[in-house]
C-alpha cells in the first residue's frame, strides 16, 4: 500500500502517474535515492513515506525560494515517519563542485530527474548522474510528454533516444498537456 501526501503538499505529478510511480518505487524497494531537482520538496516527501526503513534519500536543488517554498526544515519530520535520513545539496545540479558533493552519496539505485527541462540541462544530468546508478537500479525522468515547449520543457527529445532498447515504462495521464509524463529505465 502507498503513502499519498496531503493536499498541501505539491507533488508536481499528476495524482494518476504518482499513484503509479510510487506502485514502482514501493515494489523496487530502493535504499539509496537521489533526486535532482526538488522544488518544494513534494518528491521527497513520497519518498521518505514509501521508503523502506534504512534507506537514504538525497536532495539536490538550488532552493529558490522565489519560485517555491523551502520545505527543507520539514526533512527531518519526513524522515522521521519512516526511519529513513534525507540530506540535500544546495546547488546547480550542472555545477562540478554540485556533483563531487553528490559522488560522497554515491552510488544510487533510484535517480529521479526533474531539475532543467531543456535539452542541454537534462542531458547534462542524465550524463553527470546516471553513471553513479548502479546496474539494476531505475533513472526516473520527470515530464516526457511528447508535448514539448522548445527552450523550456525538451525532456522528451532525451527520453525517446534513451529508452530505445532498454526496458522502460511510461505513465501518461494525458500526454497532450505540456507537462507531465513520468518515465522509468531500468538499467
Amino acid at each position: 500500500m502507498i503513502t499519498l501526501p496531503p493536499k498541501s503538499i505539491n507533488t508536481w505529478q499528476s495524482p494518476f502517474e504518482l499513484e503509479r510511480l510510487l506502485l514502482l518505487f514501493r515494489h523496487r524497494a530502493p535504499k539509496h535515492i537521489l533526486e535532482l531537482g526538488s522544488a518544494d520538496g513534494g518528491s521527497i516527501w513520497c519518498w521518505a513515506h514509501n521508503c523502506v526503513p534504512g534507506a537514504h534519500i538525497l536532495s539536490v536543488d538550488w532552493f529558490d525560494t522565489k519560485l517555491y517554498p523551502d520545505n527543507r526544515h520539514l526533512y527531518g519530520l519526513w524522515a522521521e515517519k519512516n526511519t529513513c535520513t534525507i540530506d540535500w545539496i544546495d546547488g546547480d545540479t550542472r555545477d562540478s563542485k554540485t556533483l563531487e558533493r553528490v559522488k560522497e552519496f554515491a552510488p544510487f539505485d533510484w535517480l529521479f530527474i526533474d531539475a532543467g527541462h531543456g535539452i542541454n540541462e537534462v542531458t547534462s544530468d542524465w550524463n553527470n548522474y546516471g553513471v553513479l546508478v548502479e546496474p539494476g537500479g531505475v533513472v526516473v525522468f520527470h515530464d516526457i510528454t511528447p508535448v514539448q515547449r522548445p527552450g523550456q520543457v525538451e525532456v522528451c527529445q532525451l527520453w525517446n533516444e534513451l529508452k530505445r532498447g532498454i526496458k522502460h515504462v511510461e505513465l501518461f495521464e494525458n500526454n497532450t498537456d505540456d507537462k507531465l509524463g513520468t518515465g522509468l529505465l531500468w538499467l
